[in-house]
């Protein structure tokens, strides 16, 4: 096992995500929506750009496993926040999902120097994740996303949310550079907390009025070029 893995970090929760159409519901209105909602949660960390690199193999299981509603799915990231021009402090995770328990292996990335998020450096960052994972499955670099992120933290501390807005993709397999870009309209809000408050959580679920989605940005993204079915 390299040096890598030995720094894991390995966080478990439930999550629950919801989509909220940008034409159906103004941003600011959504955010009072949040803090005025019975889990009475407070910003708990500057808003960011989140980036995310996501891997695949060949036949594209981690899509194709979601969209066949596998319960047990997998999904491999490169991550890293602020500027997507640049790759630096980054961490490549591993992200298992059943039902709504989600399990994600965190495993910070030391990279020598900045890389420039082009084809090149993608090519890079891809090396750097196949000798991590001791080249067990052959990944290779399928899409990116990037969007702003908000904060959020229940007044008790036991209830974790994010909001998600300003999505983007760019698709990376089967493109000579990174012209693709794709925005995406939804706005994507996430619960996450321990097991033990589940009750609590269900039980003040009534003030979030629309229906409960997936929400994988990685999923819809993917489903929106149809270059990965054709």
């Amino acid at each position: 096992m390299n040096e890598e893995l030995n720094k894991k970090n390995i966080l478990t929760r439930l999550e629950r995500k919801w989509a909220f159409k940008k034409n159906n519901i103004d941003l600011n209105n959504l955010i009072i929506a949040i803090f005025r909602s019975p889990f009475r949660f407070k910003s708990s960390f500057t808003s960011r750009q989140v980036n995310s690199i996501y891997f695949d193999d060949k036949n594209f299981s981690s899509i194709l496993e979601n969209l066949d509603g596998i319960a047990a799915k997998k999904k491999y990231r490169v991550r890293w926040y602020g500027t997507s021009d640049f790759v630096e402090k980054c961490s490549f995770e591993i992200k298992e999902k059943q039902g709504f328990l989600s399990k994600k292996t965190v495993i910070p990335i030391n990279l020598k120097q900045k890389i420039k998020f082009h084809n090149k450096g993608i090519n890079e960052i891809k090396n750097v994740v196949m000798k991590i994972i001791n080249y067990r499955v052959n990944l290779i670099p399928i899409l990116s996303t990037h969007y702003q992120r908000n904060y959020y933290l229940s007044d008790h501390e036991k209830v974790r949310a994010t909001l998600d807005y300003d999505v983007k993709s760019h698709q990376i397999v089967c493109k000579q550079d990174l012209v693709f870009k794709k925005n995406f309209s939804d706005y994507i809000f996430e619960l996450k907390y321990e097991k033990k408050y589940d009750n609590f959580v269900r039980n003040n679920l009534n003030s979030i009025s629309a229906r409960y989605s997936k929400s994988s940005k990685y999923i819809n993204c993917a489903i929106a070029t149809p270059q990965f079915f054709s």
